[in-house]
């Protein structure tokens, strides 16, 4: 769900585990399973583009929910 919403913007948008980095495209489903994040993990978000405000507006609020109601987002 997390990836899909991540597709919807235009802008670059990438995840990580740190807010230093190292940077994960959260458009790969592949790239953030791989991050391995654990439940109640902190995760920082980044990006770049017109709507890139947007994007990590909506993705943070999807973290924080647990990630319920993310469809309807």
């Amino acid at each position: 769900m997390f990836t899909q919403l991540a597709k919807r913007f235009s802008a670059k948008v990438w995840i990580g585990l740190s807010d230093q980095g190292p940077w994960t495209d959260a458009k790969s489903i592949v790239r953030v399973m791989a991050l391995k994040a654990s439940r109640q993990t902190t995760v920082f978000f980044a990006a770049e583009g017109t709507d890139a405000a947007d994007a990590v507006s909506r993705l943070g609020q999807v973290g924080t929910s647990d990630f319920t109601n993310s469809r309807d987002q």
